[in-house]
């Protein structure tokens, strides 16, 4: 049945969120989190709550 079939696994490193206090530390965070080589990375605001998120390294 699977004959001729290729299977493909992908792996996507976890997404990591925090809450942060004032928009200076959020933006340090972020900065950080990029040059670290975190592409995507970036504040959002949801429901009330403000959050930073980064994610998916990319070495090199």
């Amino acid at each position: 049945y699977w004959v001729g079939y290729r299977l493909v696994f992908r792996f996507e490193p976890l997404r990591i969120a925090v809450e942060w206090r004032d928009i200076e530390a959020a933006q340090c965070l972020v900065s950080s989190a990029i040059k670290c080589g975190f592409r995507e990375s970036g504040i959002t605001s949801a429901d009330g709550k403000r959050f930073i998120e980064w994610g998916f390294y990319k070495n090199g």
